[in-house]
């Protein structure tokens, strides 16, 4: 059952340190080329725990509210490229929003007072990611439809702003009348 101070316990483990932080951005780079982002409610999961580099492994779990359960087929999609998902239910045991008294519990013992603890249901999805995909994703460069050559030999040959515009369409006129 998560908690709310475990999960800010685990934020802070993971901006403490940079190697956990570039684990996530190829996770999400993975989840991201493998289009699972397309399916509903992919896109609204929190890391709740994790991720944890193993020997073969990178291990970390989702949370998603119970209204927003992330589409299977996805999983699916995951599951063919060698990852390992598990769906589960449970409860998030958290503060309640303080609006009025009601909301505020004093503690008998020692007479602090605190927000009172509610429960949410959500949903735990679990993602073993083998470390290949990730380490094959690092070699991966991204593809732009950009030229940055033509780019560069436009600014140094000063055809950026109105000249750059008419000499570009005196060129393509001189190409249709060829």
């Amino acid at each position: 059952m998560p908690k709310q101070d475990t999960i800010y316990q685990n934020l802070d483990r993971i901006h403490s340190s940079p190697n956990v932080i570039d684990t996530l951005v190829e996770v999400d780079r993975i989840l991201d080329r493998m289009d699972v982002y397309a399916y509903e409610n992919w896109i609204s999961g929190e890391v709740v725990d994790g991720p944890f580099v193993e020997r073969h492994w990178v291990d970390l779990t989702l949370m998603y509210p119970e209204k927003l359960m992330p589409n299977p087929d996805a999983a699916m999609r995951l599951i063919k490229n060698g990852c390992k998902v598990k769906y589960g239910r449970d409860v998030l045991k958290t503060f309640a929003k303080v609006k009025s008294t009601d909301d505020i519990v004093t503690n008998d013992e020692t007479g602090e007072r605190t927000p009172r603890t509610i429960s949410k249901p959500v949903w735990l999805v679990n993602l073993r990611i083998p470390k290949g995909l990730i380490d094959v994703s690092e070699d991966i460069k991204d593809i732009d439809d950009i030229d940055y050559d033509s780019v560069d030999a436009a600014y140094a040959e000063e055809l950026d702003g109105a000249q750059g515009l008419l000499t570009n369409q005196a060129q393509s006129k001189d190409t249709q009348n060829a």
